[in-house]
């Protein structure tokens, strides 16, 4: 193994095991994006590294407290509780690709989580406007989990 591609796996496992014992959602009570990003993250490098000693723990902690926040964060219309668009996409491209791992066999099945993403897709498209754009309420967001259309 060359060593650069040590030196990044070296780097990515200390950033998995540092973020899974200072997750937000253990510091902080205030529910936000925020926490959605560390967990999404910290889900997703399991089944991208599975032979990381740790992957396992931090697999089930990062869904235990994702599926806890999407319950809190997401209202059952769809809409998130931060009640701005902006936040809106970026949480559901996060909920996106934990949801893709899932139906590709990569993480467990993970219903709820399909729903609040459902829920959230299914009011982006109510809220299109005929010209296809969507109106940017409350704090403006410019985070991108995903670079679709660029």
């Amino acid at each position: 193994m060359k060593d650069h591609t040590k030196a990044f796996l070296k780097s990515l496992w200390q950033q998995a095991d540092f973020l899974c014992s200072h997750l937000q959602s253990a510091r902080m009570g205030v529910p936000n994006n925020q926490m959605i990003a560390e967990l999404t993250g910290l889900v997703i490098v399991c089944p991208a590294f599975p032979e990381f000693h740790d992957s396992a723990v931090w697999r089930e902690t990062g869904l235990r407290l994702l599926n806890e926040q999407a319950l809190a964060q997401i209202h059952p219309d769809g809409v998130n509780k931060e009640q701005a668009m902006g936040y809106l996409r970026f949480v559901a491209e996060l909920l996106l690709m934990v949801v893709a791992y899932s139906r590709r066999g990569a993480l467990p099945n993970n219903p709820d989580l399909e729903h609040a993403l459902e829920g959230m897709l299914d009011y982006v498209c109510r809220s299109l406007s005929p010209m296809g754009t969507v109106p940017m309420w409350g704090d403006s967001a410019s985070g991108r989990a995903l670079g679709l259309g660029k």
